[in-house]
């Protein structure tokens, strides 16, 4: 379970300094997709860096809580964060190829996959991406921004993370793909028990692959409700104007 207390999350810089983040409070429960909508700069991706204490200490300062499985991340040293982030969480980049080392080899990234050679094929086949010779004697450069997104996503799929968290995961697919990973999000919460947190302003994927969504806006994060709830929502035209 994830348990998210954030008082106050704010940037600092040059004597300058601005909230980003106020008065954020949800929980998320295992078997799940949860998705945030925001415009750009709404600060959908601080929010997720702020979850796995992985914001630069020299201009970010934050209050409040953040509790995975009852243990409090903000209160680790940065050795323990880093163990932690290791262990349980993979972080899907908007921008995934700048996520990898441009001076390895794709294959560097399989090392720590424990799933048998035939899960691996089947999923590089079911992102349409190369074959497992192919793809891991590639370097970063070498992949397009779908191939690299493609790729990521699997990856994290794949590691054992119970946690994964989603930077704008379409936003280098073209429409079928999205349709498959949707799918695929959806097989994999639903029997090994992740918990998935989706940033995205794809606002057709976000409401097909989740089960809860909530807006965040100047700052302020909306309380998270069932997506056949939110389709019910008299609002709704309001609420999708004001982030487009």
């Amino acid at each position: 379970m994830l348990q998210v207390e954030i008082k106050h999350l704010n940037f600092e810089n040059n004597n300058i300094k601005k909230e980003i983040l106020r008065n954020i409070n949800f929980s998320l429960l295992p078997g799940n997709v949860y998705t945030v909508f925001g415009l750009n700069g709404s600060g959908k991706t601080t929010l997720l860096n702020s979850i796995i204490g992985n914001l630069d200490g020299r201009f970010y300062s934050i209050s409040g809580n953040i509790y995975w499985n009852g243990k409090n991340i903000l209160s680790l040293s940065e050795s323990q964060k880093t163990a932690f982030r290791r262990k349980h969480v993979r972080f899907v980049f908007q921008d995934a190829i700048t996520s990898f080392d441009p001076l390895k080899k794709t294959g560097y990234y399989f090392k720590n996959i424990t799933a048998p050679p035939d899960e691996i094929k089947e999923m590089l086949n079911y992102f349409h991406l190369p074959g497992y010779k192919t793809i891991t004697a590639m370097h970063p450069f070498e992949l397009s921004g779908g191939m690299a997104q493609r790729l990521s996503i699997m990856l994290a799929l794949l590691s054992g993370a119970k946690l994964i968290l989603l930077d704008e995961p379409t936003s280098a697919l073209d429409i079928p793909v999205a349709n498959l990973l949707k799918l695929k999000l959806r097989e994999f919460v639903e029997k090994r028990e992740l918990i998935i947190l989706n940033v995205t302003q794809d606002f057709k994927f976000g409401l097909k692959v989740s089960d809860q969504v909530a807006f965040l806006k100047n700052g302020v994060l909306s309380s998270f409700s069932s997506t056949e709830k939110f389709k019910e929502d008299e609002n709704i035209i309001n609420k999708l104007a004001d982030l487009i």
